[in-house]
Protein backbone atom coordinates (compact mmCIF):
# COMPACT_ATOMS: atom_id res chain seq x y z
CA UNK A 1 0.00 0.00 0.00
CA UNK A 2 2.87 1.97 1.16
CA UNK A 3 4.43 1.90 -2.78
CA UNK A 4 1.19 2.53 -4.10
CA UNK A 5 0.62 5.37 -2.36
CA UNK A 6 4.23 6.66 -2.94
CA UNK A 7 3.86 5.97 -6.53
CA UNK A 8 0.50 7.63 -7.10
CA UNK A 9 2.14 10.92 -4.85
CA UNK A 10 5.10 10.86 -7.57
CA UNK A 11 2.99 10.59 -11.04
CA UNK A 12 0.97 13.60 -9.02
CA UNK A 13 3.72 15.78 -8.63
CA UNK A 14 5.23 14.95 -12.37
CA UNK A 15 2.21 15.47 -13.91
CA UNK A 16 1.47 18.94 -11.64
CA UNK A 17 4.80 19.52 -12.47
CA UNK A 18 4.57 19.49 -16.26
CA UNK A 19 1.52 21.09 -16.34
CA UNK A 20 3.29 24.25 -14.91
CA UNK A 21 6.18 23.80 -16.86
CA UNK A 22 4.84 23.98 -20.19
CA UNK A 23 5.53 26.44 -23.11
CA UNK A 24 2.53 27.86 -22.67
CA UNK A 25 3.62 28.33 -19.08
CA UNK A 26 6.13 31.16 -20.49
CA UNK A 27 3.42 32.89 -22.50
CA UNK A 28 2.30 35.58 -19.68
CA UNK A 29 1.55 39.05 -21.09
CA UNK A 30 4.18 41.07 -20.76
CA UNK A 31 1.45 43.81 -19.62
CA UNK A 32 0.31 42.29 -16.75
CA UNK A 33 0.37 44.57 -13.45
CA UNK A 34 1.52 41.07 -11.45
CA UNK A 35 5.32 40.03 -11.68
CA UNK A 36 5.81 37.25 -13.77
CA UNK A 37 6.04 33.74 -12.32
CA UNK A 38 6.95 30.92 -14.77
CA UNK A 39 8.78 27.38 -13.63
CA UNK A 40 10.37 24.73 -16.61
CA UNK A 41 11.63 21.42 -15.50
CA UNK A 42 14.63 20.25 -17.04
CA UNK A 43 15.06 16.51 -17.26
CA UNK A 44 18.09 14.55 -18.02
CA UNK A 45 18.66 11.01 -18.84
CA UNK A 46 21.02 9.13 -16.63
CA UNK A 47 24.58 9.93 -16.18
CA UNK A 48 23.91 12.64 -18.97
CA UNK A 49 24.57 16.37 -19.40
CA UNK A 50 22.69 17.07 -22.73
CA UNK A 51 19.73 19.05 -23.24
CA UNK A 52 16.62 17.40 -25.13
CA UNK A 53 14.17 19.14 -27.70
CA UNK A 54 11.54 19.42 -25.66
CA UNK A 55 13.44 20.72 -22.47
CA UNK A 56 15.17 23.10 -24.85
CA UNK A 57 11.63 24.33 -26.49
CA UNK A 58 11.10 25.24 -22.62
CA UNK A 59 14.07 27.09 -22.05
CA UNK A 60 13.42 29.00 -25.78
CA UNK A 61 10.13 30.31 -24.05
CA UNK A 62 11.66 31.47 -20.47
CA UNK A 63 13.85 33.28 -22.99
CA UNK A 64 11.53 34.47 -24.56
CA UNK A 65 9.28 35.54 -21.30
CA UNK A 66 12.73 37.06 -19.81
CA UNK A 67 13.13 39.40 -23.18
CA UNK A 68 10.05 40.66 -22.75
CA UNK A 69 10.27 41.17 -18.91
CA UNK A 70 14.19 42.12 -18.66
CA UNK A 71 14.32 43.22 -15.06
CA UNK A 72 13.00 39.43 -14.30
CA UNK A 73 15.78 37.39 -12.25
CA UNK A 74 15.76 33.88 -13.72
CA UNK A 75 17.18 31.17 -10.59
CA UNK A 76 18.66 28.25 -12.17
CA UNK A 77 18.38 24.91 -9.75
CA UNK A 78 19.76 21.96 -9.93
CA UNK A 79 18.63 18.89 -7.92
CA UNK A 80 21.00 16.04 -6.74
CA UNK A 81 19.93 12.41 -7.93
CA UNK A 82 20.70 10.69 -4.59
CA UNK A 83 22.85 8.08 -7.12
CA UNK A 84 26.56 7.47 -6.73
CA UNK A 85 29.04 8.72 -4.12
CA UNK A 86 27.53 12.36 -3.02
CA UNK A 87 30.43 14.12 -4.21
CA UNK A 88 29.76 13.03 -8.10
CA UNK A 89 25.91 13.82 -7.69
CA UNK A 90 27.04 17.20 -7.03
CA UNK A 91 29.37 17.43 -9.32
CA UNK A 92 27.02 16.34 -11.81
CA UNK A 93 24.11 18.90 -10.79
CA UNK A 94 26.60 21.73 -10.90
CA UNK A 95 27.46 20.37 -14.48
CA UNK A 96 23.67 20.21 -15.44
CA UNK A 97 22.98 23.55 -13.64
CA UNK A 98 25.62 25.16 -16.25
CA UNK A 99 24.51 23.40 -19.36
CA UNK A 100 21.33 24.87 -18.83
CA UNK A 101 22.84 28.36 -17.39
CA UNK A 102 25.28 28.39 -20.82
CA UNK A 103 21.79 27.23 -22.97
CA UNK A 104 20.13 30.40 -22.02
CA UNK A 105 22.57 32.31 -22.17
CA UNK A 106 23.11 31.71 -25.75
CA UNK A 107 19.06 31.91 -25.99
CA UNK A 108 20.00 35.67 -25.03
CA UNK A 109 19.16 35.75 -21.06
CA UNK A 110 21.92 38.11 -19.60
CA UNK A 111 24.69 36.74 -17.06
CA UNK A 112 23.79 39.11 -15.04
CA UNK A 113 20.07 37.89 -14.51
CA UNK A 114 20.90 34.22 -14.05
CA UNK A 115 22.05 32.88 -10.18
CA UNK A 116 22.28 29.62 -9.89
CA UNK A 117 22.24 27.22 -7.13
CA UNK A 118 22.51 22.90 -6.39
CA UNK A 119 19.74 21.53 -3.97
CA UNK A 120 19.13 17.84 -2.43
CA UNK A 121 15.64 16.15 -3.86
CA UNK A 122 12.36 17.15 -1.36
CA UNK A 123 11.00 13.87 -2.04
CA UNK A 124 13.46 10.14 -1.43
CA UNK A 125 15.26 8.84 -4.03
CA UNK A 126 13.80 5.21 -3.92
CA UNK A 127 10.20 3.98 -5.00
CA UNK A 128 8.89 0.44 -4.19
CA UNK A 129 11.40 -1.25 -7.07
CA UNK A 130 14.90 0.05 -5.95
CA UNK A 131 15.01 2.02 -9.29
CA UNK A 132 16.29 5.83 -9.28
CA UNK A 133 13.63 8.47 -9.69
CA UNK A 134 14.32 10.28 -13.04
CA UNK A 135 12.76 13.24 -11.83
CA UNK A 136 15.57 13.79 -9.59
CA UNK A 137 17.42 14.06 -12.25
CA UNK A 138 16.70 17.53 -13.25
CA UNK A 139 17.53 21.53 -13.17
CA UNK A 140 14.61 23.77 -11.78
CA UNK A 141 14.26 26.93 -13.56
CA UNK A 142 12.78 29.61 -12.10
CA UNK A 143 11.57 33.04 -13.84
CA UNK A 144 10.36 36.23 -11.84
Amino acid sequence: MKQRLALFLMIWLALAAVADAGPAMARQSATSTQKPVSVVLVFFHFNSLRITPAADASLQSIARLHAENPDAPVRIVGILNGSGMETSSRELAIQRVEAVRDRLRSLGVPAHALTTDVEEPRLPAMVGTGRKRPSQRRVEVYLG
